[in-house]
């Protein structure tokens, strides 16, 4: 993640989408493959992608958290 005085980039790159979601290479990667709403990569280079940071914090924002049901149990 960046140093508070720099400024907040608009783009990540991997180890920064890994600390921002608190999971390792993997699980992205599995993200990646499983889940069509995680934002898609932008190729910068024809060996770099990064991830649009706004999307990532939206995609964040809009999850379940884990371990918390979706609805209430009927009674």
């Amino acid at each position: 993640m960046p140093h508070p005085e720099t400024p907040t980039p608009e783009l990540y790159r991997l180890p920064d989408v890994c600390a921002v979601l608190g999971v390792g290479r993997s699980t992205v990667y599995k993200l990646m493959e499983t889940d069509p709403s995680f934002p898609d990569q932008v190729r910068v280079t024809s060996r770099a992608v990064r991830w649009r940071r706004l999307e990532i914090e939206e995609w964040v924002r809009n999850r379940p958290a884990a371990g918390r049901p979706l609805k209430k149990p009927s009674s």
